[in-house]
Formats: C-alpha cells, sequence, structure tokens
C-alpha cells in the first residue's frame, strides 16, 4: 500500500510511503518505508496504483514542474520501490494546481482535477485517453459532475458508476463524497463508399477505422450495397482507411464532435486508378482492372462504368492518328 503523511516540521508538506501487508496476518502491516521520490520541502499528494499494479501515479509541487501541483508518473519495482518519476507534460499540467489522478478499470483513460484547464470554476474534473506515445487532450466532464466549487478525487468503481468529492453547497459541509452513475451514450458512423466523379456506389471496398494513434479499432469490407458502419465514442478523432481494386488508396479524418446518441452519415469518395498504356508485341494496349457483370446477365455492373468511362477517356485523349491500337 501507498499512503502519504505529513511532517513533523510542516503540516502542509506530505511524504510518500509504502508499507506491506504481512501475509495471513488479517491486517497486520509491515515494513513501513519512506520512498526515496520524496524531495525536501516538496509535497507528494494523492497516490493512485494503476489497475495493472505496474505503476503510481501521484500529484507534487516539487521543482521543474509547469506550477503548484503537476502529475507525475512512476513505474512500479518488483520489490514496491518507484522508478524515477516522469512529469505528464504540459498536455496535462497547467500553470495552477493539478491533483488527484485515477486511471479507468481497463487502463485507457486518466481522470484528474484540475484547477487550470477551461473550468467552471475552482476544480474540475478532467479526462485524458492515455495513448501510446502520451496523453490526449483533456476534455471537461461537463457540468452534471462539475460546479463552480471543487470537484476532486474521481474515482471510477465500474464501467458506468464511481465517486467524487465536492464542497458544493448541496452538501453538508466540508467536502463530502458523492456516488454516480450513467448510461453509455451510443454513436454510430455509416455511409457508402462512392465514385469521386460519377458518385457510383463502390462494393467490396475495405474501410477500417483508425483511432487517433493510428491503431485499427475495427474493419470492415463493405458488400453489395456499398455502405460500412461503425460505433464510436463522443468526442474522439478516427481516421476511415478506404482500399478497393482499381481505385487509389485514401483516408479520411473524422471528429465525434457530439455528446449525445446520433448516428454520423460519411461518405467516401475514392478515385479511380487511370488506366495505363503498355507496349504488348510491339502495339499499345490499355491495361484496366476488371469489368464485372451481373451473374448470368449481360448487363455491366455500375461499378465497372467508372473503369469504363476511364477507357473512354484515355481514347479521346490518344486519337488513332497517334497510333494507339
Amino acid at each position: 500500500m501507498y499512503f502519504t503523511r505529513s511532517t513533523k516540521e510542516n503540516s502542509s508538506v506530505y511524504k510518500l510511503y509504502k508499507i506491506n501487508l504481512e501475509k495471513d496476518s488479517h491486517g497486520n502491516w509491515i515494513g513501513q518505508q519512506m520512498l526515496d521520490v520524496n524531495e525536501d520541502q516538496a509535497s507528494i499528494e494523492n497516490p493512485f496504483v494503476t489497475p495493472n499494479g505496474k505503476q503510481l501515479f501521484f500529484s507534487s509541487n516539487k521543482p521543474g514542474g509547469f506550477g503548484g501541483f503537476d502529475l507525475y508518473v512512476a513505474t512500479i519495482k518488483a520489490d514496491g520501490t518507484l522508478d524515477t518519476p516522469v512529469n505528464l507534460g504540459p498536455k496535462i499540467n497547467t500553470a495552477m494546481d493539478d491533483k488527484y489522478p485515477a486511471v479507468s478499470k481497463d487502463g485507457k483513460d486518466l481522470y484528474f482535477s484540475s484547477q487550470g484547464h477551461n473550468n467552471l470554476g475552482g476544480f474540475d474534473v478532467f479526462k485524458s485517453t492515455i495513448v501510446t506515445n502520451g496523453y490526449r487532450a483533456p476534455r471537461n466532464l461537463g457540468n452534471t459532475i462539475n460546479t463552480e466549487f471543487d470537484e476532486v478525487a474521481y474515482f471510477m468503481a465500474g464501467k458506468n458508476k464511481g465517486y467524487f468529492s465536492s464542497n458544493k453547497n448541496a452538501g453538508n459541509g466540508g467536502y463530502d463524497i458523492y456516488n454516480f452513475s450513467y448510461e453509455e451514450v451510443i454513436q454510430n458512423l455509416k455511409g457508402l463508399v462512392v465514385d469521386l466523379e460519377s458518385k457510383i456506389a463502390l462494393p467490396d471496398a475495405t474501410v477500417i477505422l483508425l483511432d487517433e494513434e493510428g491503431e485499427e479499432i475495427a474493419r470492415h469490407i463493405i458488400g453489395e450495397n456499398a455502405t460500412y458502419k461503425f460505433k464510436v465514442s463522443p468526442f474522439e478523432t478516427y481516421t476511415l482507411k478506404t482500399m478497393k481494386d482499381g481505385f487509389n488508396d485514401k483516408t479520411f479524418d473524422f471528429i465525434a464532435n457530439i455528446g449525445e446518441d446520433i448516428t454520423y452519415t460519411k461518405n467516401l469518395e475514392l478515385e479511380a486508378v487511370t488506366p495505363e498504356i503498355t507496349e504488348v508485341e510491339n502495339k499499345r494496349r490499355i491495361v484496366v482492372n476488371n469489368i464485372y457483370f451481373d451473374y448470368n446477365k449481360w448487363q455491366v455492373k455500375e461499378e465497372s462504368l467508372v473503369q469504363l468511362n476511364s477507357i473512354a477517356r484515355i481514347l479521346k485523349e490518344h486519337p488513332r492518328n497517334e497510333n494507339t491500337n
């Protein structure tokens, strides 16, 4: 267990300790140790161990930060001591106090309270997604949680429920503990894959949904109706990577910028690959992708009209007097 305790010399300065639960003792704690990450005249507060037990987050006003209390993280060694703490950087920390870190049970989100980010007053609770190379820009959790007073120590006890503390007027005095629960917002992103020029629907394309860091979330190989559909989360940034034979690969940016149940619509427009003119047996030939017909019918599928139109353009640009055969 990690905890902080004020010093005898200064009750406003807290130091970080670790202590071990004696095996089979039913509550006997032994081996109390002040950790060497403490610094003179600096306070360490709000320790939080990640759900996987590998890291310890805390707040500190030690020198070298961005001002006030900053948030830090340190790797927990096998013996329970800490590696060198790392400041979470300017996306998270501000010139004012940033405190009370907590990580979601799945390890994907960091919650903390800040006086320095865009807030409603005092400390507000913010959420930042943890990504491979750091943290995304924090988002205020809004006025269903935050007020003009101080909201601190936000903690997720389950997927959709948790606790926080606040000194708002609705309480019994000082800081009170509140519980909360919420229903998950359901959002979808859907649309058609179409040809850029003719707007003809393009079946059999592959659409991949990537997160802000470029990691694949899901993929959809679309059918004859040329439609795709993905689940998305509010206020997240995505990239749609789209591929189809005979068309140039293309990426599309998308931001889920609404905080309520909604289905966004975004059509993905692909540009056909320009047919090549090559020499075959001393004659110039137009090389194109497959031309598809409906099963057991003579009609050309609509998507193949894109290729046929490209052939027509090439023929107009290279008339017979240029020796095109």
